[in-house]
């Protein structure tokens, strides 16, 4: 990729032929010629007239907020300066080995923080320039003060959202898969079909090109329009991995929902009250279950209600209910082995679902499963019987033999913290089932823009067919449109890049 950019200015700037007379033998001595110009400089792949880019930009690697550690990224020309400017020392750093630093402000002296730094060298770093990091104390004072002496050393600036990334992938660190969302498909196919119906429009004639070149990239095109089906009908497990999995407590008034939530942010979020009703808004916290991003919240306990207030409460329980993730049911034990006297095992947490929720609850949740662009999915469900140290012996024996029977059941006690453990770790494991992806290591979609790139770029591909039938220059047109569509997730596709792939499949020219 930085050969091709490379070369494409010098055609531009000094050979200027058209291109579609080119042998590819010329393609290959005008590299030779062009590495060795002494008017054109080589560079890590910016063009020389793009200052913007040829600041030197820094960044905070590492979460915002209080943190042990915090990381702060240079890259650019001048990146190595920080060393003798900020640093304050004598030479560079070795290569990729930590070295302990005092870092003090460029412009008074004063003293900010006692550091470790690295340095890597062009073009063997992330993003092919002169790279370093200094690995700060987190405090927010700390990162604050060496950020802003950064700020005033020539030249530096702050890094645009993505740039760092952006400087990689135009330095060809990251050519060979997508940017944002790794490896998700061959993205070479889009190119390579676009090339190839190019290249028969082209030189069917003159170059004796036979419709088969055509069969062959319906055969591509086939084999992508399944990939993408494939990762846009994976319920949403990137955005959840990102976001976090929502997770709605659910049961009557007074059943611990708010113990609950207590015990497992280890703080007192919600008020635990006797008083039946106590919570009437949905209260939120975010924890890590497993390394796992959770957001879990307690809702108003269901139940009919003249008030006004807590029928908004109930309300708003059932439809974050639906809207969740994960949903955790609370009842108390004595309850559900009440319920089992007239039910059997399997149909105890559909009864309670349907009671507690209304009748179109499961119905929803159906109809929700099967559309696999709706915006709410599925819940899975954890039948959770709190209290279970108000039981007798005879009585925890039959919860025994419920959980045995049910996989999704849970028994704890909000009080002494019985099964506890127990109930977290089939709370992790759900999370864990939530978020990852049963093709193994396929990657995920993270963000919704790419899903709405990635939708865009599988309809046009549906339509390549049909259009294709009509004129072969409107099934190219499909195929430009889907490459646009992947070229806003992934970089823009360049010109030079189709007409490679023309010279090497066919030989143009020759």
């Amino acid at each position: 990729m930085k050969i091709l950019l490379q070369v494409s200015r010098y055609f531009k700037h000094v050979l200027k032929p058209p291109l579609q007379t080119f042998k590819l033998q010329h393609w290959k001595q005008s590299i030779c010629k062009f590495a060795s110009h002494p008017s054109i400089p080589l560079t890590q792949g910016f063009p020389e007239n793009s200052k913007n880019e040829r600041n030197t930009i820094f960044a905070l690697s590492t979460a915002t907020g209080m943190s042990a550690i915090a990381i702060v990224r240079i890259s650019g020309p001048s990146a190595k300066n920080v060393f003798f400017d900020i640093g304050k020392q004598k030479k560079l750093p070795k290569e990729r080995m930590a070295t302990l630093c005092y870092l003090k402000d460029p412009v008074t002296d004063d003293l900010l923080d006692q550091a470790l730094s690295l340095f890597f060298p062009a073009p063997n770093s992330f993003t092919g320039e002169d790279l370093c990091e200094l690995h700060i104390h987190g405090g927010v004072a700390v990162v604050t003060s060496v950020l802003g002496a950064l700020q005033k050393l020539p030249n530096f600036r702050f890094a645009e959202p993505g740039e760092f990334t952006k400087r990689a992938f135009m330095a060809g660190k990251l050519e060979t898969g997508f940017v944002f969302i790794g490896n998700l498909f061959k993205h070479q196919f889009v190119w390579t079909c676009l090339a190839r119906v190019e290249a028969y429009i082209d030189f069917s004639e003159d170059q004796h090109l036979d419709e088969s070149i055509l069969n062959t990239v319906e055969k591509d095109v086939e084999v992508l329009q399944s990939e993408i089906s494939a990762h846009l009908s994976d319920k949403r497990r990137g955005e959840k991995l990102r976001n976090g999995v929502f997770t709605a407590l659910v049961g009557r008034p007074n059943v611990g929902k708010s113990s609950l939530l207590n015990s497992l942010c280890r703080r007192d979020i919600a008020i635990v009250s006797p008083t039946a009703g106590t919570t009437r808004d949905i209260i939120e916290s975010s924890l890590n279950l497993g390394g796992y991003l959770v957001n879990v919240c307690d809702t108003a306990g269901i139940r009919d209600s003249p008030n006004a207030i807590e029928q908004e409460g109930v309300k708003r329980a059932k439809q974050r209910s639906s809207e969740s993730d994960l949903l955790i049911f609370i009842v108390e034990a004595k309850q559900a082995l009440h319920l089992l006297q007239s039910l059997h095992n399997s149909s105890i947490l559909e009864f309670l679902l349907e009671k507690e929720l209304g009748k179109d609850f499961l119905k929803n949740r159906t109809l929700n499963s099967k559309d696999q662009d709706s915006n709410i999915e599925t819940p899975d469900c954890i039948l959770l019987l709190n209290k279970i140290d108000l039981l007798s012996a005879s009585d925890l024996e039959k919860i025994e033999q419920l959980k045995r029977s049910l996989d999704s059941v849970c028994a704890v006690s909000c009080v002494d913290g019985t099964g506890m453990n127990e109930f977290l770790e089939v709370f992790a494991e759900k999370v864990k089932n939530i978020c990852s992806c049963p093709r193994g290591d396929s990657p995920t979609l993270t963000q919704e823009r790419h899903r709405h790139h990635l939708k865009a770029c599988l309809e046009n591909l549906q339509a390549y067919a049909g259009c294709l039938r009509l004129d072969a220059a409107m099934g190219a047109d499909r195929l430009r449109m889907a490459a646009d569509e992947l070229g806003r997730i992934t970089g823009k596709i360049r010109t030079e890049d189709v007409l490679d792939i023309v010279f090497r499949d066919f030989c143009i020219g020759k």
